[in-house]
């Protein structure tokens, strides 16, 4: 998947400029640097874009991710607990140590995701 930006765009630096963003229908951030230890708890992201993202680190409890697409992230250490995953996909994203407990995985995708020094297969999906 390609994507274009600006030479002028800036990536978000902070889940509330994440949010601010997204708010005002921005769904493309890649480079997004969003600080490990961040809350996204309850968000809403819906259809979101991340390509060579950080996401280290984030709490995403709760959060509709549906239709989310994590592209060459890394979210390792993220907590995707009870979040709404539906259709989300991530592939060449690093995703050791996530925790996945009650969310919505239906149609999500962890095909050529990486933990470990091994990718994930089609219809592999990480445990806890």
């Amino acid at each position: 998947m390609e994507h274009t930006t600006s030479l002028d765009y800036c990536p978000p630096e902070s889940a509330q400029e994440l949010l601010r963003r997204y708010a005002a229908g921005e769904r493309c951030f890649p480079n997004a640097d969003i600080p490990d230890g961040s809350s996204l708890e309850l968000a809403t992201l819906e259809g979101a874009v991340f390509v060579s993202a950080w996401l280290s680190d984030i709490n995403f409890r709760g959060a509709n991710l549906q239709r989310v697409r994590f592209e060459e992230c890394n979210v390792k250490c993220s907590d995707f607990s009870n979040a709404d995953l539906r259709g989300a996909m991530f592939p060449r994203t690093h995703v050791e140590a996530t925790n996945y407990d009650g969310a919505n995985l239906v149609g999500a995708s962890f095909a050529g995701a990486l933990a470990y020094g091994g990718e994930y297969m089609d219809g592999q999906i990480p445990s806890c």
